[in-house]
């Protein structure tokens, strides 16, 4: 493994850190922010924010669309079988 990869290992193992810091309570939003900025300064990981960007947008896309497959799979039903 490259000095990059190791360096990208070890930033997204501190954002998880800052993730489950923030979802516990233990930091609040702005804290979050303002540690999460920092990190990314620090270690040059800008590029890596933005690859982390697009996969969360498209992980929502996903989560949406199966939201909306079973939602227009519920309305089906209720017409077929005339269920409420």
């Amino acid at each position: 493994m490259g000095d990059f990869e190791k360096k990208k290992e070890l930033f997204l193992e501190q954002k998880k850190t800052l993730d489950t810091f923030l979802k516990t309570g233990a930091i609040s939003r702005m804290q979050y922010d303002k540690s999460y900025g920092d990190l990314i300064k620090k270690m040059g990981m800008e590029s890596v924010t933005e690859e982390l960007k697009t996969q969360n947008r498209e992980e929502q896309e996903e989560e949406l669309d199966d939201d909306i497959k079973g939602q227009c799979f519920q309305i089906h039903q209720r017409q077929i079988y005339g269920r409420s």
